[in-house]
């Protein structure tokens, strides 16, 4: 099965963040909800002593398959509900949680690495410690369309892996920029006392599923003024 990679311009970024928010104010409450659901979620097994972290690397990217489904649900003009956000665990289990699998070491490096800054107390850090989660996240944004590919694409894990990698390769441009554009509206929402992430969040989730359809189909959203 071949797997169609555009190259889009960097501009792309913003267009994928209008989408994102054109399929937000559609149902504005089901996307909160869903989000302050997945928040209160993350910071609950956060809490579980020893396995916490653990338990939130496995679960993460099904939960995004969660949303990524609903996502296509909204932009072909089906209704989403709040259950929707499961159903990466009902319909793409096995291929989700097989990608949990593969990047569980890389978050356990990460949390020791990032511990390890942490408690330096004061003390700088090595330039080691840095250019390792440096590495760290570099190896987390180039597999960030895996989960989609897995669920609509249907590839094989490893052939799901290596098609993300050679889309964030050949769109650098636009996801940086897109990465950029979000950093600078959370800063923004500090003058609304972060209230306006309650808006922020959850068109920052659905920009991952408008940037997957840009970059790997030849579908194109329709626009909602």
């Amino acid at each position: 099965m071949n797997t169609t990679i555009h190259k889009v311009p960097a501009t792309h970024a913003w267009q994928w963040f209008k989408e994102a928010y054109g399929l937000f104010k559609q149902q504005k409450p089901v996307w909160i909800i869903m989000c302050v659901f997945y928040i209160l979620a993350y910071i609950a097994i956060l809490q579980i002593p020893a396995i916490g972290s653990i338990l939130l690397a496995c679960a993460a990217p099904i939960f995004t398959g969660g949303f990524l489904l609903a996502a296509r649900k909204r932009s072909v003009n089906q209704t989403v509900r709040f259950a929707d956000l499961f159903l990466g665990w009902h319909n793409h289990f096995r291929p989700l949680a097989s990608f949990s699998a593969l990047m569980l070491p890389l978050i356990l490096i990460e949390n020791v690495f990032g511990q390890s800054l942490a408690t330096a107390h004061g003390q700088p850090a090595s330039p080691g410690a840095w250019l390792v989660i440096l590495a760290l996240m570099l190896i987390h944004g180039a597999l960030m369309y895996a989960p989609a590919l897995l669920v609509f694409q249907r590839l094989p894990l490893g052939r799901a892996l290596a098609c993300s990698f050679r889309g964030v390769l050949r769109n650098w441009p636009a996801i940086a920029l897109s990465v950029l554009l979000q950093s600078i509206m959370v800063l923004l929402s500090i003058a609304t006392l972060g209230l306006a992430l309650i808006v922020l969040l959850p068109v920052m989730c659905l920009n991952s599923y408008t940037s997957w359809r840009d970059i790997y189909t030849d579908e194109t959203l329709p626009y909602v003024a």
